[in-house]
């Protein structure tokens, strides 16, 4: 397995210390000893994650820890937020993260321009989730959730879990491939070759010729229901590997 490879990770959600988090700790340990060069999270590796410490619960805890210590081994690590993610580089950028992003972030990788995005700003007609990503991303209302004690934020954040769980059926019934293409066009017309996204829980792929090369725009399963994730080698190889859990 060559080193210099980059690993996507997308939608573990993790919601405490249990086998599944044992599970993703073993994951993250290996691509240690693999000697990987980078490693991005596409978003929603738990089920809620707020960057603030009087919300940072043993799992998150534990995953930290992990990740401080591939840091430490010469991994980059990046971070793009997803739906159920908020104000994590006032926390955690740097500390472990080298990058974290709201919405997207770019990197070449063997030549070809890689678009990394969690994928929940691609339909554009999900206005009501749109209008609640905004409000919920508003500084004012962060420092004022920061500032409540930690037994009603506790609470708070288990209410938006949970509501996050049953709200626009409508739009998660069915995936948006209409949509999708019109994102991934937007970018391609700006320069990037390779889209990879999450939060849609299904593997899809969608190509568009370009040239002697096709552009594509990946969609990773959730790591939640499938345990794969996608690996690009250093010369722009990809596949999708599965890890499973040890037997107990």
């Amino acid at each position: 397995m060559s080193s210099g490879d980059t690993i996507v990770i997308a939608d573990a959600h993790l919601d405490g210390v249990n086998r599944e988090l044992r599970h993703f700790l073993s994951l993250l340990e290996s691509f240690r000893a693999q000697k990987i060069a980078s490693l991005v999270l596409l978003g929603d590796i738990f089920n809620f994650w707020v960057g603030t410490s009087k919300m940072t619960l043993p799992c998150h805890a534990e995953v930290l820890n992990a990740l401080t210590i591939l840091k430490m081994s010469g991994v980059s690590l990046t971070y793009v937020e997803g739906n159920r993610d908020y104000f994590l580089a006032r926390q955690f950028l740097h500390a472990p993260f080298h990058a974290v992003s709201s919405e997207g972030i770019r990197v070449e990788i063997a030549g070809r321009q890689w678009y990394f995005s969690h994928g929940d700003l691609v339909n554009i007609h999900d206005r009501q989730y749109r209008n609640w990503r905004r409000f919920s991303r508003n500084s004012l209302l962060f420092a004022a959730f920061n500032a409540m004690p930690q037994a009603l934020t506790m609470w708070l954040a288990h209410a938006i879990e949970k509501r996050l769980r049953v709200t626009n059926r409508r739009y998660k019934s069915a995936f948006p491939v209409a949509e999708c293409y019109e994102y991934a066009e937007m970018l391609w017309q700006q320069g990037c070759d390779m889209i990879v996204l999450g939060h849609f829980h299904q593997e899809r792929r969608l190509e568009r010729s370009a040239g002697d090369h096709a552009n594509a725009l990946l969609v990773l399963p959730a790591w939640k229901d499938s345990h794969r994730f996608l690996r690009i080698s250093f010369q722009g190889d990809i596949s999708l590997e599965s890890s499973e859990p040890q037997a107990e």
